[in-house]
C-alpha cells in the first residue's frame, strides 16, 4: 500500500494505491473524480484504467469519450439496480463475466486501476473486493485495504454486501480454479 500525499496539481486529489498480490496492477478507489481531471490523473499517478458504476447511458457516454480522449482504458461496472440495496435481479453470471474480465487485463498488463463509485459506492467497493480476493488476499485483508484506499470517505462494505461478495461472486470467481489446481497435481 503507498500513498501519494501531495496533491501535484489543485485539481488532482491525493491518492492510495495497492498492489495486487503477485500481478504488476495497482488498484486505488476514489468517489466521484472529475472526468476533466482524468488526463491529469493519467500523468501523475498514471491511470490507465477507469472503471465507474454509473447508471445513466449518457454518463457512460461522456466517461467513456474523455478516457479515449486521454488513451484511457474505459469500462463501466453495475452489480444492481439499486445501488443501496443488492436484490433478487442481479445477473450473477453476467457480473462473475464482467469481473474475470476486468481481472483478466489486471493480470496480463501492467494497470494502474483507479475504480470511480460515485454512483455506487457499494457496486465499486464489490468490485475492489472481489478483484483484491482474486489476487490472493485473504477476507480480512481485502476489507481492510478496501478501507485505506477510500480514505476520502470511510466506507464500509456493509455485512450484507460482503456475505453477497463472499457467496455469490468469490466463491464461484475462485473456487472453479483452485478445484482445477487440485486435479491437476
Amino acid at each position: 500500500m503507498y500513498k501519494y500525499s501531495t496533491n501535484f496539481f489543485g485539481k488532482v486529489p491525493a491518492l492510495t494505491f495497492h498492489q495486487f498480490k503477485g500481478i504488476e496492477s495497482v488498484i486505488t478507489c476514489y468517489n466521484n473524480p472529475s472526468l476533466e481531471t482524468m488526463p491529469l490523473l493519467k500523468e501523475v499517478y498514471g491511470i490507465n484504467m477507469l472503471i465507474t458504476t454509473i447508471k445513466h447511458n449518457y454518463q457512460i457516454y461522456l466517461a467513456n469519450l474523455k478516457c479515449k480522449e486521454a488513451d484511457i482504458k474505459y469500462l463501466n461496472f453495475l452489480i444492481n439496480t439499486t445501488n443501496k440495496v443488492l436484490d433478487k435481479t442481479v445477473d450473477i453470471k453476467l457480473v462473475i463475466s464482467q469481473i474475470k474480465e476486468i481481472f483478466n487485463i489486471i493480470k496480463n498488463e501492467k494497470i494502474s486501476l483507479m475504480i470511480n463509485a460515485a454512483s455506487g459506492v457499494f457496486s465499486g467497493s464489490i468490485l475492489a473486493y472481489c478483484l483484491l480476493r482474486m489476487s490472493g488476499e485473504n477476507r480480512v485483508d481485502a476489507l481492510n485495504i478496501i478501507t485505506n484506499l477510500r480514505l476520502e470517505k470511510n466506507c464500509r462494505l456493509g455485512e450484507y454486501r460482503y456475505e453477497f461478495a463472499e457467496n455469490k461472486l468469490v466463491k464461484k470467481l475462485i473456487e472453479p480454479e483452485l478445484i482445477t489446481i487440485k486435479n491437476k497435481e
